[in-house]
């Protein structure tokens, strides 16, 4: 029943006029922050475009700042993020510093193998806006020290598949190199968000084939969703270029060119090989983003690449091409994925490439608690090439099937922590086993 109290009352200002009051001239909107925006702290200044695969250099540098919604609270000093926008601010320079760890224990291996992995990294990265900061022809130069480990006498992580009889590694991030300058490009852009182009000492695998999930650092560890080196023949960091074109300005479709040297040494510089033998991958990929806000976006792309041979690695290598078409439509928090690819490339610059067909279909749950992070659930099915392992030296034509599922949390507001465990179903080269259990702990400290 209505009551004069529930009805709505005019002022005697509405009622003569039917407009609303003027406030006072000295009112002031007063916005509370929202959680993210309290426990947040601002990072660099947001980039309207670049290249945005999550284990970019650029990419990584504007995520190295404390995060909000973590476990725990913050327990470094407060004040090194201070320091390093003090340095852009006056000097245009953005530094960062992590170290990732990773452990795995497989259930069955092949005979004879470690059955455990284990390895850390080190990584220093830095970008100085050296020309024209914020404008048209932006000029900058990137680089990145990198060092790598494994732990005493446990097996080394990027090659563990080669003790588990797996098609696809299980996690290709992880090898052992002395710490080197993996990365020194110069950035180049043209019109500003419409054209960068790169030249120097770079990575194809940190732009081409854009994954959300793809950080292997802190993410899935299938080497199908990140580095997808069974059927994307890349090589090691090496000499090369890249770019990335807008070509509509009010339109996120983009193109991606890369060309790099495939045949480069991993942990080292030798620049004249590339000059000597002309060996390289060259990718093109063409992607739209539907963006509704941030992290909040559907994305499609196509990929198309052509990998040379290699004549002076120790493992077999025959020149290809391959095509791959991913996709990802994300409802509120849930995200789900899918992409199939096929290739005739064989060896690559890592000798991983073994791979003629390879689908994956999975799905995320963004901020599972309301910890920052995600649960993240991934099918993989791949069929190998009618040809020995490149590394492994012999053949089987059994197709392999995998599930793997993790965690990612958000620890302490500069800390990742990613439980998770892969299931491989009918390892391709290990026929005498038909199952492998692989339990996996990441953790990455960022600042």
């Amino acid at each position: 029943m209505l009551t004069l109290a529930t009805l709505p009352l005019a002022s005697p200002v509405e009622a003569r006029t039917g407009t609303e009051p003027e406030p006072p001239s000295d009112a002031r909107e007063v916005k509370t922050p929202t959680g993210a925006e309290q426990n947040d702290p601002a990072g660099y200044p947001a980039e309207e475009r670049q290249f945005d695969n999550p284990t970019d250099v650029d990419q990584d540098l504007d995520d190295s700042f404390p995060k909000g919604d973590s476990v725990l609270p913050q327990l470094k000093p407060p004040h090194w993020p201070e320091f390093k926008r003090m340095l852009y601010k006056k000097f245009g320079l953005k530094v960062g510093f992590s170290y990732q760890t990773i452990f795995q224990y497989a259930s069955e291996t092949l005979p004879g193998r470690q059955d455990v992995a284990g390895a850390g990294w080190f990584l220093f990265e830095a970008k100085w806006e050296a020309i024209r900061r914020g404008q048209d022809f932006q000029g900058s130069v990137v680089m990145a020290v990198d060092g790598r480990h494994a732990y005493g006498d446990l097996a080394v992580p990027g090659n563990f598949r080669l003790n588990t009889g797996s098609v696809w590694a299980t996690d290709s991030a992880w090898f052992e190199w002395d710490p080197y300058v993996a990365i020194l490009f110069w950035e180049q852009w043209l019109e500003k968000d419409r054209f960068v182009l790169r030249i120097g000492q770079q990575s194809s695998a940190s732009v081409f084939d854009f994954f959300r999930f793809g950080d292997f650092r802190t993410s899935f560890s299938n080497s199908q969703l990140n580095s997808a080196s069974a059927i994307i023949p890349f090589g090691p960091p090496g000499p090369g270029i890249n770019f990335k074109w807008w070509p509509m300005e009010s339109s996120e479709l983009y193109v991606v060119g890369a060309v790099t040297d495939i045949n480069a040494p991993a942990g080292e510089w030798d620049w004249s090989r590339l000059f000597d033998f002309g060996q390289v991958f060259a990718g093109v990929e063409i992607g739209y983003n539907w963006r509704r806000g941030e992290g909040d976006f559907d994305h499609v792309h196509l990929d198309v690449w052509y990998g040379d041979e290699v004549d002076t690695a120790p493992y077999p290598s025959k020149s290809g091409w391959g095509f791959k078409l991913h996709g990802s439509k994300q409802w509120n928090s849930l995200v789900a994925f899918a992409n199939y690819g096929y290739n005739t490339s064989y060896g690559g610059g890592f000798g991983f490439t073994n791979s003629r067909h390879a689908a994956n279909l999975g799905v995320g749950f963004l901020k599972p608690l309301g910890i920052n992070g995600e649960v993240a659930m991934n099918f993989s099915w791949a069929q190998p090439q009618d040809r020995p392992d490149p590394l492994l030296g012999f053949q089987t034509g059994r197709d392999q099937y995998g599930l793997e599922a993790n965690w990612k949390i958000l620890l302490t507001p500069d800390l990742w922590v990613t439980p998770g465990l892969q299931l491989t179903f009918n390892p391709t080269y290990d026929p005498s086993t038909d199952f492998i259990a692989m339990p996996q702990i990441k953790m990455r400290l960022f600042f």
